[in-house]
């Protein structure tokens, strides 16, 4: 394999330097003046209901930041899709990207599997291809404190979370100032969302 797919896909999707938004390092000048970043805005917000019941599952605000946009539907599939990469499995039933502050402070991807135990293996997938050392990610440990299992790691200048909750499998980036406070809100969001959303 060579890479991991959250970086080609994600991070570096066209391999020409260009980074998605939500992946830009804190402070990093030569991201933030890239064409990408100067030519592109943000996805228009939606709500929960143009996001296809994206409430239950996405918080409305996480560290005191605004839920700033949210895709669902065909561009969330494809989008957590090119996230997992094609290695870590297929199968989403549903998709939410959400984007949180002005600034792109932090970005949350859920995906949502047919049921629990096909999101605790596409779960486990992901932590042993990160666990490969080929991602641009460091320092994976358990998250501590936390009502669910899951891993945080380093990288691209944000804390990194991951974790399952029921059929739904959710990675925040998010700026490391921020990272425990929206930690905590995001899986007490997660621990009440109904099984199946």
């Amino acid at each position: 394999m060579g890479t991991w797919s959250f970086y080609t896909n994600v991070v570096n999707p066209h391999g020409n330097g260009e980074v998605m938004e939500g992946m830009v390092m804190a402070g990093d000048a030569a991201a933030s003046s890239s064409p990408a970043a100067t030519t592109q805005s943000p996805p228009s917000p939606q709500t929960a209901e143009e996001a296809g019941g994206g409430d239950a599952v996405v918080p409305r605000a996480l560290a005191g930041l605004p839920l700033t946009a949210l895709e669902s539907g065909d561009e969330a599939l494809t989008a957590v899709e090119q996230l997992h990469g094609k290695a870590l499995g297929t199968g989403l039933d549903a998709a939410w990207v959400a984007h949180y502050g002005d600034a792109g402070q932090a970005t949350l991807w859920v995906s949502r599997s047919a049921n629990p135990q096909d999101a605790q293996v596409l779960f486990v997938r992901m932590t042993d291809k990160i666990a490969e050392g080929n991602s641009p990610f460091s320092g994976s440990k358990p998250m501590s404190g936390a009502e669910l299992e899951g891993y945080e790691l380093d990288g691209m200048g944000q804390k990194h979370y991951y974790f399952v909750a029921g059929a739904d499998l959710y990675w925040l980036a998010v700026a490391p100032d921020l990272a425990q406070p929206a930690l905590a809100e995001l899986v007490e969001s997660a621990v009440a969302v109904p099984a199946g959303g």
